[in-house]
């Protein structure tokens, strides 16, 4: 099983033909994320983790790098572990 890291990186590869996705990669500098390639990524890290973004989370600026959106994702699917 991947962890939330390893699927944000995976997603992130695929959708922007990379080899390989760091998490210290900016979304819109490295690897070249647009409004478009955004809702793709979403839709599929939805898809593969089962975790749902917040509307007001929609927000591709709010991620500068895949470890943000990787840490976004994992308090969102552990809510009780991000309180303590």
């Amino acid at each position: 099983m991947k962890t939330i890291e390893e699927e944000v990186a995976s997603v992130l590869a695929t959708i922007c033909h990379r080899d390989r996705v760091s998490l210290l990669d900016e979304l819109v500098r490295d690897l070249g994320v647009d409004s478009l390639s955004f809702v793709q990524l979403v839709v599929a890290l939805e898809q593969r983790t089962g975790v749902s973004f917040d509307d007001e989370d929609l927000m591709l600026s709010m991620y500068p790098t895949v470890a943000d959106l990787a840490r976004y994702l994992a308090r969102r699917a552990n809510p009780s572990e991000a309180t303590s």
